[in-house]
C-alpha cells in the first residue's frame, strides 16, 4: 500500500493557476460529484472568480475551505469545503 504525503493548505494560500489546473485535471470525475465547481471552474478566470467568492464566504463565516496539497511537489491534490 502507498501513501501520498499530503499536507492541509488554506484558501488564502490557493492560487487561480493551481485550482484551475486541479479541477481541469479530474474532470471527468468532478462532473459527476460536483458539477458546480466545475462549471464555475472550467476557465482559469471562472477558477480566480470561484476562489474570490470562496474567500468572501469564509470571512463571513459563511463556509469554510481547504486545499490538500502534496508535500513533495507542493501541488493542489484535493478540494473540501463546508458550506453553511
Amino acid at each position: 500500500m502507498s501513501f501520498t504525503a499530503w499536507k492541509i493548505d488554506r484558501i488564502e494560500n490557493v492560487h487561480p493557476e493551481a485550482f484551475y489546473k486541479l479541477v481541469n485535471k479530474n474532470r471527468n470525475h468532478i462532473g459527476k460529484t460536483f458539477p458546480v465547481t466545475l462549471a464555475n471552474s472550467d476557465s482559469l478566470n471562472k477558477a480566480e472568480d470561484f476562489l474570490a467568492v470562496s474567500l468572501d464566504k469564509e470571512k463571513n463565516n459563511e463556509g469554510f475551505y481547504f486545499y490538500a496539497r502534496d508535500i513533495k511537489t507542493n501541488d493542489l491534490i484535493g478540494y473540501l469545503c463546508k458550506n453553511d
